[in-house]
């Protein structure tokens, strides 16, 4: 891939400092070497999550089996291909699919949440019939994705009968996981067995991206070429002023040390899933025991700088549209960091990948936290099962301010929402988490919002929409030092949805609306009991409507 460029700014001495505190300590022989004491935490654990850094070699062999897979299923009559997975194992083909979809591949979708509405969306649009449903989860026992695949098969079953719905199944986890032993005994299609020292946001190269992308009419060979080239360079020490993945991790790490710990990431729209990988990547492997780089993806690459003592920009290019020479003097002249990728992402995509995973688990390095765990994703785990019991009456009990919108309570809450935002510590940020409709207008409406919260309190804004960034963000939410406001807001929903009790049921004791709003409570409580502040905006009907007042009015 082509250059990597930093400009450290003020902190072009702590960037050289530690850069030779990581040639002292030899971290690039330790971390090829697979060396756990690069971080803190269980050695036996951390050495079993190192195997990503084989996947350039590792994956090769299964490339003619994952292309004749995907030939095999094109050529049996499927359509389109739907992804059932969470975090590591959707955002990479996410990525894939929409960079990398060929016109001889299939289309390919993820789906990612809990969200009632939005199932139905997918179920009318990948009927059965066409539709080759992949099952991805590292553990075998992720909630969402064994919901989801329930509500599927049974429908595949009821649509195609029990000996044929298998055949629209596909697998992808680790040896003797729960998935694979269902999936056995359904006959499923295939069963991808991945290797199980893979952890799931390092495991874009592995066979949970790499299968998918298969699919979508990209070259798994050409990932792993391109993956290659960076893992040959970053063995050897860099040449003088050569940037790589070492280099890029240190400097983030020290940045994120020194109180910059915001990553401004701007990009063209085409890029968005790419900056979706990355947030995961950055936010979930760095963001626990007080410490944490935020990233805060969307800004339009000629969006106007608000330079603060908190931020880096980071400029995510494709080719010729690499950012301006006055862009980046306009960055230097505030005072700021910033980080140029003169690349084109669709063009060398695996490189990109694998110097961006050496680079966090660099910056985990510097910051002194272990990349591989997820302390604090439990918690909301713990939340949710707990209402599940008792969802009317623990969901009130779930902590941080409530507001009801309705049609006409507009203004009202857009003062309490001024107000909250103007507490935001000036090395603070907002995060909107939305358990809503993943539906066109609503997510326009979300970033309208989202930038009218930014504007009004001066700091940087997120938005995520749950289940999905308690898989991504969810783990900084409530690891990092504390200084997010957080507003967490649900909707009443249009239908509802049963969650099968088992694959050959259709009986059902829970629906998708009921553990959307446990999973919404869950974590409402253990951000409250991490000390965040929270508030929880319920908009019952017509959300995309209420989230357009809202907009307009914090923009008075």
């Amino acid at each position: 891939m082509n250059r990597v460029r930093i400009h450290p700014g003020p902190l072009e001495e702590r960037y050289r400092a530690a850069l030779g505190e990581a040639r002292s300590a030899s971290v690039r022989s330790r971390l090829w070497r697979k060396d756990a004491s690069l971080w803190p935490g269980p050695a036996a654990e951390i050495n079993h999550r190192l195997g990503w850094l084989d996947c350039p070699q590792s994956m090769v062999p299964f490339i003619p089996d994952m292309e004749a897979f995907a030939e095999s299923v094109r050529a049996e009559g499927f359509r389109r291909v739907l992804v059932l997975g969470m975090g590591g194992s959707s955002l990479a083909p996410n990525l894939y699919a929409r960079l990398l979809g060929t016109e001889w591949g299939l289309p390919l979708e993820i789906l990612d949440t809990t969200d009632p509405v939005t199932i139905r969306n997918f179920t009318d649009r990948f009927p059965p019939e066409e539709t080759l449903y992949i099952a991805s989860t590292k553990s075998g026992g992720t909630v969402e994705t064994l919901s989801l695949l329930k509500y599927f098969y049974r429908l595949a079953v009821r649509r195609l009968g029990a000996e044929r719905a298998g055949g629209h199944f596909c697998a992808i986890t680790d040896p003797g996981s729960g998935l694979a032993v269902l999936a056995g005994a359904c006959r499923f299609r295939r069963i991808f067995l991945n290797d199980p020292d893979i952890g799931g946001r390092f495991s874009a190269l592995s066979l949970f991206g790499l299968v998918p992308a298969a699919l979508a009419g990209a070259s798994p060979s050409r990932l792993l070429e391109d993956a290659t080239t960076v893992a040959e360079r970053e063995q050897r020490e860099a040449e003088a002023g050569s940037i790589g993945g070492l280099e890029l991790g240190v400097f983030l790490g020290e940045a994120a040390a020194a109180g910059r710990d915001r990553l401004l990431l701007f990009h063209p729209q085409d890029l968005a899933p790419l900056a979706d990988w990355l947030e995961q990547l950055l936010a979930e492997s760095t963001g626990k025991e007080g410490k944490g780089i935020l990233p805060v993806p969307g800004n339009d690459p000629e969006a106007s700088l608000e330079p603060d003592e908190n931020r880096v920009f980071v400029f995510l290019h494709p080719g010729k549209a690499a950012p301006p020479a006055d862009r980046l003097r306009q960055v230097e002249q505030c005072g700021c960091p910033w980080v140029a990728l003169d690349t084109d992402p669709r063009r060398d995509l695996g490189a990109f990948l694998f110097l961006w995973e050496i680079a966090t688990a660099c910056a985990c390095w510097r910051l002194g936290v272990n990349p591989f765990d997820q302390p604090d994703v439990e918690s909301a785990k713990e939340g949710a099962r707990r209402f599940l019991e008792n969802l009317d009456r623990e969901a009130r009990l779930a902590g941080g301010e409530d507001l009801d919108c309705g049609r006409g309570g507009e203004e009202s809450v857009a003062r309490v929402l001024r107000g909250f935002l103007a507490g935001a510590a000036a090395d603070g940020y907002t995060a909107l988490q939305a358990f809503l409709p993943y539906e066109p207008g609503i997510r326009s409406a979300l970033e309208n919002l989202r930038r009218a919260a930014e504007r009004l309190s001066r700091r940087p804004a997120t938005a995520g929409f749950g289940p999905r960034y308690l898989h991504s963000t969810g783990q900084i939410h409530k690891g990092d030092a504390g200084r997010g406001l957080f507003i967490q807001i649900t909707a009443d929903d249009r239908e509802d949805l049963p969650i099968p009790k088992a694959m050959d049921s259709d009986e059902s004791t829970l629906t998708f609306g009921a553990l959307k709003a446990a999973q919404a409570a869950g974590d409402r409580a253990a951000l409250q009991k991490a000390g965040r502040r929270v508030l929880h905006l319920h908009l019952n009907t017509d959300p995309a409507d209420r989230l357009r007042a809202l907009a307009e009015l914090l923009g008075d």
